[in-house]
């Protein structure tokens, strides 16, 4: 198999994880804040679960790499790092606008996705 052929399955597979983990993790936030879960709470539940999903899906599935603990780790900064976006962009939408609850999720995870993938890129993934 060719490197390019290598590379493009392997974006394939990473964008299919992605869609998974995302309706996943949108599932548990909305579910969560329907239910009266306050905003934050919801998020992070939903971060948390979409982590450790991601994490094994891409290792396993996208990469075929082994799980162990550099990697892991490297990962959890990533995602740290990418949550902490998340949030910012959260608090400042609902600074804004506080009845922008469900809007304000997705666009921090618009921007989540987005610095997630430039730290794996060139940091995490490497």
């Amino acid at each position: 198999m060719s490197k390019i052929h290598s590379a493009r399955r392997q974006f394939v597979r990473f964008c299919c994880v992605g869609v998974v983990n995302t309706v996943l993790s949108l599932a548990v936030i909305f579910s969560l804040t329907w239910a009266g879960l306050w905003v934050y709470w919801a998020n992070a539940t939903g971060y948390v679960i979409g982590i450790i999903a991601s994490y094994v899906l891409n290792s396993r599935y996208s990469f075929g790499a082994r799980m162990t603990l550099r990697r892991f780790l490297k990962f959890l900064l990533t995602c740290g790092l990418s949550y902490a976006g998340n949030i910012l962009a959260i608090h400042s939408i609902l600074a804004a606008s506080p009845s922008s609850i469900y809007a304000s999720q997705f666009i921090g995870m618009i921007v989540y996705t987005a610095i997630g993938f430039l730290l794996n890129k060139f940091y995490a993934m490497k």
